[in-house]
């Protein structure tokens, strides 16, 4: 079985062997690239971190932004928990936006797009991920962990993203979340073990202060385990045909019920996954190939260029390539 933290190796799977990992450290945010990239494969634009790449299924660090930073439109892969510290950030998805300040927090569900604007006096802030890989398949306690996290999606579907604690428990997080970000630099057993028990803590304290849907509090870890195999196949398959029904048989269920298990668990139809999977892998031979669209298109699973191009904006919100030429290579 995969340890909960391997190394995310699949990453670089699609790349040139001389190919590096995205630097951290570069003085210019607007070429600052992020890991967040497991699932859709497509490395948004980020502002300069604290910390250098770590390829683990949960990751935390700092950020620190000019009153002049913007991120762009982003289109994230995991579970983000932004903790505000200092200044204030502008938070835009398609159907919403908000002003975030010093002490407030912000939970960004895998699969949404959205952009961040520093406020007029920049900003800092740390952000925690959680990655599906991050939770073990039959472990009772990492699956009522990651139904939380889908609650929260679904809270914030209709509550919007920002969530509000109490004084000591957004200290409680803030500790939790510095201690990932210094044990994550140097990873040993000891310290993987710290990381795993402090996003549990985490998610523990966002369960037991924000009232969420409860209705999903004890589903099995059998549901779990299946629905993380239909995503690792999807994952691997993409460029292939995937239909429901193939799906629906890997997780050993009628459509109609695999259907509803799936959203519940993912916030996402089977299809709107498959599509994003797609578009995010889309995104990445866009910026780092100079293949045409329609090979990038067949590449990704697309059948036509009507329906890539049809796909590509309603998730990106712009045609391939105009994407293109705002996001050259790093």
């Amino acid at each position: 079985m995969n340890h909960p933290f391997r190394v995310l190796a699949d990453h670089w799977r699609h790349l040139p062997k001389s190919a590096s990992p995205p630097n951290h450290r570069l003085a210019t945010p607007s070429l600052a690239t992020c890991c967040n990239c497991h699932n859709f494969r497509y490395c948004p634009i980020m502002p300069t971190t604290t910390r250098t790449p770590n390829w683990s299924a949960i990751e935390a660090e700092t950020w620190h932004g000019s009153p002049a930073w913007r991120s762009g439109t982003r289109l994230v892969s995991s579970n983000n928990l932004f903790l505000i510290v200092k200044g204030s950030v502008q938070y835009h998805d398609v159907s919403s936006a908000y002003t975030i300040s010093a002490g407030s927090l912000l939970f960004v569900p895998r699969g949404v797009r959205h952009s961040l604007l520093a406020g007029p006096r920049g900003f800092t802030l740390t952000v925690l991920r959680l990655r599906l890989s991050a939770f073990g398949l039959h472990i009772e306690a990492d699956a009522q962990a990651w139904e939380i996290l889908m609650a929260l999606t679904r809270r914030t579907h209709t509550s919007g993203p920002v969530l509000s604690l109490p004084r000591s428990q957004l200290a409680h997080l803030r500790l939790h979340v510095s201690s990932i970000i210094q044990a994550q630099d140097r990873p040993t057993p000891a310290r993987l073990c710290q990381i795993k028990a402090a996003a549990l803590n985490i998610i523990a304290t966002l369960a037991a202060a924000i009232p969420i849907d409860s209705t999903s509090a004890a589903r099995p870890a059998a549901s779990f385990a299946r629905m993380r195999a239909v995503i690792e196949y999807i994952e691997m398959h993409y460029p292939e045909h995937i239909t429901i029904a193939r799906l629906a048989g890997l997780a050993q269920l009628n459509r109609s019920r695999f259907h509803t298990i799936f959203k519940n668990h993912t916030g996402l139809s089977p299809v709107d996954y498959v599509t994003r999977v797609r578009i995010g892998e889309a995104c990445r031979q866009l910026r780092d190939t100079t293949e045409p669209v329609l090979t990038i298109a067949l590449n990704t699973g697309f059948a036509s260029t009507s329906r890539f191009y049809e796909a590509f904006h309603q998730v990106v919100g712009h045609p391939p390539a105009q994407w293109r030429k705002r996001n050259p290579p790093a």
